[in-house]
């Protein structure tokens, strides 16, 4: 079982739904073997799974994240530059944000053993953080969740941040990044005293199915209240890797609902299933004289922003939530981008080491939602040779063979304030890759020297971020392109685009 694996609710329901089919008679026993581990022998039945201190339980794999991953942190910082500065230069507005893992937060909980362990990740997370500072663009929630740690342990000691027997954190703890992010697009709109407590919340305890233990967690619920704001309607939507339209859920039943005349925006389930439902589209109104964050928000997002789902929409007038995972294979977050005027991606600092490798597609799908507003920027390019393609009647190129090559003239210097990217739009009957070769003018390419993107069925653009692996303000650089591994892939037209930075 993977890190993003234990972030799925649908991991656990999954299993549990299928011993109950095929064992009905074992569950019971499992259960009560998992409880004697757990209560009795302090043994979690996961072998990744581990035990800290007062009853607070960590997934292993989030104690040595980051130690062999191929990226470093200032590669990782790149990219979200390089994306804010494709988002920006098409006109619309840009913010990342960085939910902290629990060991993070509560490293008091770890016990020795497990914090000698964890030295390698505090190192990789301490370079994450002073990369990814806080800035105009970038809301990290480290130093925050800090503070508002302080702070509850002041107000109510017994209160939390993050559940003690799940990887997420607590509702209290989602409202921080949601005034975070309201501050950082509109400074001193945020207003401590909407923020109240009402009751309960539940999680669906993650750490307690991988121990075989299902049940949940509580915390204290809070929620936003804003006089003069009103839900005007909320919209749940299933997405799938064959159409760019929005489709009606597996499970039809909607899992939030307007109540009170429009003032409430409550879940009709314990436990969302964002796997289920992995668009949600809240609309708000405001009274006239109440300030409101206008246009359309999209958030491209993992499980942590589920606790703040019924938040956001209180400062925001159009918000649309896309989970990530799912949401990348979907033609429509082509659209979905399309359509916004603010674009926040969300990701837990765990997942970042995973997330921003060569082939990272969130580059080239932005890039292609925003393309007609990015062609100011762009300087269509010619081949010097090609070989193993054919050259169109109506322009662009085929390959013919399963080792295509498309050699470019020399490039000029870019300026030092852009972002280089190249950019392919390509059309192919099967999944492939495409990879640039890139070289100082007039040295050899070689493998050493070289960036791979996956190339889908279909018609796409494909971006190549030389920026991230060149000096490309310093001379010439040559380069070759082989768009596939395959015959039969149209290269429509080879593009450098150079977006400010």
């Amino acid at each position: 079982m993977s890190p993003s694996d234990l972030l799925d609710a649908s991991t656990y329901r999954q299993f549990s739904a299928y011993l109950t089919d095929h064992m009905p008679f074992r569950i019971p026993a499992t259960r009560a073997e998992a409880w004697v581990d757990v209560q009795l022998f302090h043994d979690p039945s996961h072998p990744d799974l581990v035990f800290g201190t007062d009853g607070w339980w960590f997934f292993d794999d989030y104690l040595t994240l980051g130690c062999d991953a191929p990226v470093d942190a200032s590669f990782i910082r790149h990219r979200v530059d390089a994306l804010q500065a494709v988002t920006e230069a098409s006109g619309r507005q840009f913010r990342f944000i960085v939910a902290p893992g629990k060991p993070a937060i509560y490293p008091e909980y770890l016990t020795d053993d497990l914090v000698e362990r964890s030295q390698c990740s505090i190192e990789r997370r301490t370079q994450l953080q002073a990369a990814l500072r806080s800035d105009r663009s970038v809301i990290s929630l480290w130093d925050p969740l800090l503070s508002e740690k302080a702070k509850i342990a002041d107000d109510s000691p017994e209160a939390a941040l993050y559940f003690r027997r799940d990887t997420h954190w607590t509702p209290r703890a989602a409202s921080v990044m949601v005034r975070e992010t309201v501050n950082s697009l509109s400074p001193g709109l945020w207003d401590d005293d909407a923020l109240v407590q009402r009751g309960t919340d539940k999680m669906y305890a993650n750490l307690r199915y991988a121990a075989g233990l299902p049940g949940y967690d509580d915390a204290d619920q809070w929620v936003i209240e804003r006089p003069g704001v009103t839900f005007e309607a909320v919209d749940e939507y299933w997405v799938d890797a064959t159409s760019d339209q929005l489709q009606t859920p597996d499970d039809p039943t909607p899992q939030w609902r307007i109540e009170d005349g429009g003032t409430e925006l409550v879940r009709t389930v314990d436990y969302p299933e964002l796997d289920f439902h992995p668009v949600i589209r809240v609309r708000s109104a405001a009274h006239p004289g109440v300030e409101m964050i206008p246009g359309n928000t999209f958030i491209l997002h993992d499980s942590f922003v589920r606790s703040s789902i019924w938040m956001f929409p209180t400062y925001f007038e159009d918000t649309t939530f896309a989970v990530r995972s799912l949401a990348y294979n979907s033609p429509w977050l082509i659209d979905g981008l399309a359509d916004a005027d603010t674009f926040m991606f969300e990701i837990a600092d765990f997942g970042v080491w995973d997330e921003f490798l060569d082939s990272w597609p969130m580059l080239s799908r932005s890039v292609e939602a925003f393309w007609p507003d990015l062609e100011r920027y762009v300087t269509p390019s010619q081949p010097d040779t090609s070989t193993g393609l054919e050259v169109l009647d109506g322009g662009g190129w085929r390959s013919t063979n399963d080792d295509p090559q498309l050699q470019l003239a020399p490039l000029a210097a870019a300026a030092d304030d852009a972002y280089r990217l190249v950019v392919l739009d390509v059309s192919s009957n099967a999944a492939s890759t495409a990879e640039l070769f890139y070289a100082a003018a007039g040295e050899t390419f070689n493998a050493d020297q070289r960036l791979t993107q996956p190339v889908e069925s279909g018609r796409h653009r494909i971006v190549f971020d030389l920026s991230a692996v060149a000096d490309t303000s310093d001379g010439e650089i040559s380069l070759r392109i082989d768009p596939a591994q395959a015959d039969g892939v149209t290269v429509h037209a080879i593009d450098v685009l150079d977006v400010p930075r």
